[in-house]
């Protein structure tokens, strides 16, 4: 098998740019070099976790483990019990962070100003490069192994499909997933291209971030392009804010957006589809969203095969790739639809079909149509165990606010059987994704936990008086904080507080959409002061009040005369 080159000795480029300086090729592979002597006590094919934040970092560490001869270790996350989770494994035999005290080695400190030539950098293809431990999405994290020809295989192909040569690429995706380890760092390593060396997750930063280091490629998910296109929506002429192609993946990226996004922001949008198991599999571009495209090299196939239902929906996808390694046909929970071109429509996936009382629900066609419905800015649906004879139960969580769950139901029974239509629901003004934009299955169960309330309702609190101010622009609601409810679990154990999420949503936008119905889609609050704790069965006051400006509302929760909490809600419209 080849070896397949990382750094070539004729790059002359920047690798990395960012807020805390440019870095070159010739200064990434010192750094690497020192980190891969400091884990000399470390054996050979040993595991190395990294975890750091800093894509220069990350990188520099990823190259020094490789020149050990060690592969590196991916986690779900960089939070300290994930990464004492997989120490405590016994796989792990290092790691090397940025700044956490738990690491072996902490990166920043092998960092000089010695600089040299720059020599090439390739590696076995047959090699293993890497361990990726998946987010859990669907359960408890698994563990996929990568060799030099898969990763960097796949990172040559992205770098030419995406034409990133040249380019400065800006991802929003932490270095630590697959999707933004592939797309955001190494496809522009091995394409002679620069990456930005922070990871901005809100669309202000992202948008600056773009400007300030003259990004034009942009790796990103749905979820953090609903923020970028708020982003955008203030501005009458940003240009793209310098960007000329956008990539999404991790997850679907709906018509609504993609159209939204092609008519705010003048650049290319590329959609790539795969998985952590078979690596990349297609991709399709703007301006018309149509079938996905195999990818170079990448064969596909569908089979007939009986879903859970019992029934024929759609052919299973199965993948041949080199990005899979040498396993023949990979089959895939994915139904698809072929076209005699040999391109196909995602018609679903297979695990996302479950049956209530006996009867089939395709949970993603019920996430997709609430998606469509307007105010919706983000949703999930699973399905939930539940008791005979139903056995699941169809949930829902969004955010949405100031749309009424009489309006996602009538939206689905337009379309859908009974049976299909969640029978919980919860408002969020931020749903629990991982930065890549997966939602963990066990978050989201999390937010259906509730005890001693109605978690079909957003407001968790029961409103025992209405007040309204002579001129109509200030309303005054007096609440009484239930003793048990879902929001108090894990929050925290043994000295329950409201969190904030739940101040904002379930009781100043609930309360605002009762007055103001239908409320407009909230774009950002603003002053928000968290100052004291509001505890279980303590009695709330909660003002609203209407400002000069017809899009604001102020609000202010107190508990006698203490202020619990303010700040002001900006919404896109002015309040009806």
């Amino acid at each position: 098998m080849t070896d397949f080159t990382v750094l070539n000795s004729e790059r002359s480029t920047p690798v990395a740019v960012g807020v805390h300086g440019a870095r070159s090729g010739a200064e990434l592979l010192i750094l690497a070099k020192a980190l891969g002597h400091a884990l000399k006590d470390s054996p050979i094919s040993s595991e190395v976790v990294v975890a750091c934040e800093d894509r220069y970092y990350f990188m520099a560490a990823v190259l020094g483990v490789w020149l050990r001869g060690c592969h590196v270790g991916l986690a779900p996350n960089h939070r300290p019990l994930a990464l004492r989770a997989l120490r405590a494994g016994g796989s792990v035999g290092a790691l090397i962070g940025e700044g956490w005290e738990g690491a072996d080695l902490d990166v920043r400190r092998f960092e000089s100003n010695v600089s040299g030539p720059l020599q090439s950098l390739s590696f076995p293809g047959e090699r293993l490069a890497a361990r990726v431990y998946s987010s859990g999405t669907t359960g408890v994290p698994k563990v996929h192994e990568k060799t030099f020809a898969q990763l960097l295989g796949e990172a040559q192909l992205l770098g030419e499909l995406l034409e990133l040569q040249g380019c400065c690429v800006l991802s929003t995706v932490p270095a630590h997933h697959i999707y933004g380890f592939l797309a955001g760092v190494l496809a522009p390593l091995v394409a002679n291209a620069s990456f930005v060396r922070e990871t901005p997750l809100h669309g202000a930063f992202i948008a600056r971030a773009a400007r300030e280091q003259s990004a034009s490629v942009l790796i990103a998910s749905p979820a953090t392009l609903r923020g970028l296109l708020v982003e955008a929506s203030n501005l009458e002429n940003c240009g793209g804010f310098g960007l000329r192609r956008i990539v999404s993946s991790s997850a679907p990226l709906s018509a609504e957006l993609s159209g939204a996004l092609q008519q705010r922001l003048p650049v290319e949008i590329i959609e790539l589809f795969g998985s952590t198991e078979t690596g990349g599999i297609a991709y399709r571009r703007s301006p018309n969203f149509g079938a996905w495209q195999p990818l170079p090299g990448v064969s596909v196939r569908g089979v007939s095969a009986p879903f859970e239902s019992g029934e024929e929906l759609a052919q299973q996808l199965q993948v041949c790739s080199p990005f899979v390694g040498e396993k023949g046909w990979v089959s895939t929970a994915d139904r698809v639809t072929f076209h005699a071109d040999g391109t196909f429509v995602h018609a679903g996936r297979s695990d996302s079909v479950v049956k209530v009382g006996g009867r089939r629900v395709d949970l993603a066609e019920v996430e997709r149509l609430l998606a469509e419905v307007n105010g919706v800015t983000d949703v999930a649906v699973r399905g939930l165990a539940a008791p005979p004879p139903r056995d699941v139960e169809v949930v829902c969580a969004l955010v949405a606010p100031g749309v009424s769950v009489q309006e996602l139901r009538e939206k689905l029974l337009a379309k859908l059987e009974s049976v299909a239509v969640p029978r919980r629901w919860r408002f969020v003004l931020k749903l629990p994704r991982e930065a890549n934009g997966k939602l963990p299955v066990a978050k989201l169960r999390a937010l259906f936990e509730s005890q001693g309330c109605d978690a079909s309702l957003s407001v968790a609190c029961e409103t025992q008086t209405h007040l309204v101010a002579a001129d109509g622009l200030q309303h005054t609601f007096v609440i009484t904080v239930p003793q048990q409810a879902w929001f108090f679990n894990g929050h925290f154990e043994g000295d329950p507080l409201m969190p904030g999420v739940v101040q904002l949503n379930d009781v100043v936008l609930a309360h605002a959409a009762r007055v103001w119905p239908p409320l407009p889609v909230l774009k950002q609050a603003q002053r928000v002061k968290f100052r004291r704790p509001i505890r279980p069965g303590q009695q709330l006051c909660l003002t609203l009040a209407r400002t000069a400006q017809p899009a604001v509302l102020n609000f202010e929760i107190s508990v006698g005369q203490a202020v619990c909490s303010s700040g002001a809600l900006e919404f896109a419209e002015a309040l009806p």
